[in-house]
């Protein structure tokens, strides 16, 4: 069975920095797994710089733009898609998926999610572009299309986006 140690999300999340501000207010979040053999206390999963259980709109100005950097031509009066009920929704069926199907490799995974809210696609790739376990695949396109997100505005209007996540496991 395998061991997942620190896992380091360079998810949509652990983002390239678009100011000075946004990297000086850059803190660390941690996403608690399993509490290894013998121990009561859970171990880290993951960790971002964005926070695992909150809203896009509940995040910092600071945090959004790390969010918002991910995303290619994004207007400043549009915002991406982002899970209704944080990152944790989604970094967790990942972290489980590896367990039972991965090989620890890097993952490349675009979520579509349509103009209201629904996940219409996943697509799941080995972050060299090999193609990754059909099991691992099938599980979290299974597990992805019931995660509830808020979709992508595109000025005032609801439209289609992919969620980008990239994940490393150590």
């Amino acid at each position: 069975m395998k061991t997942l140690t620190t896992l380091l999300l360079s998810a949509s999340l652990a983002l390239s920095v678009q100011s000075a501000s946004a990297l000086n207010s850059s803190e660390t979040y941690s996403l608690r797994g399993e509490a290894p053999t013998g121990s009561l206390i859970p171990s880290v999963a993951a960790t971002s710089n964005v926070p695992f259980n909150k809203r896009y709109e509940a995040l910092t100005l600071d945090q959004q733009k790390l969010v918002k950097a991910k995303f290619d031509r994004l207007a400043d009066n549009a915002h991406p898609p982002f899970p209704v009920q944080g990152l944790a929704s989604v970094y967790k069926p990942l972290l489980k998926a590896n367990k039972l199907y991965g090989d620890n490799q890097a993952l490349s995974v675009l979520v579509g999610v349509n103009s209201s809210g629904k996940v219409d696609g996943v697509i799941v790739n080995h972050e060299s572009g090999a193609a990754a376990n059909p099991e691992l695949v099938a599980y979290l396109d299974k597990t992805l299309r019931r995660t509830a997100f808020d979709p992508a505005y595109c000025g005032d209007t609801a439209c289609s986006m992919d969620f980008p996540i990239e994940i490393s496991f150590n």
